[in-house]
């Protein structure tokens, strides 16, 4: 049988447990994010030939993320991936 865990102890576990939570669905959105960017950066580079833009949106995208990780933001990456569907918009008309 399991001994009985002391109320207070439980309390900094599930504190604990949230914060562990809160950390996994922000690598979570900052990673999915990442990857639309760089699937969008591929699309503009292979399909129309702007390479250029493409590597732009790639470095952009790698530097926003770590910095969404760093600051807990999520703005940024957003706002850099309709950035990036607009580009894919523009490069395609």
């Amino acid at each position: 049988m399991a001994a009985d865990v002391p109320y207070s102890d439980n309390i900094d576990d599930v504190t604990t447990h949230e914060d562990s939570y809160r950390a996994f669905v922000e690598l979570v959105y900052v990673a999915a994010l990442h990857i639309a960017n760089f699937l969008l950066a591929l699309a503009i580079g292979a399909v129309e030939g702007h390479w250029e833009i493409a590597l732009f949106i790639m470095a952009v995208a790698t530097a926003l993320s770590v910095y969404s990780l760093m600051r807990r933001a999520k703005a940024p990456l957003a706002g850099l991936t309709v950035l990036s569907l607009l580009a894919l918009g523009a490069a395609a008309a």
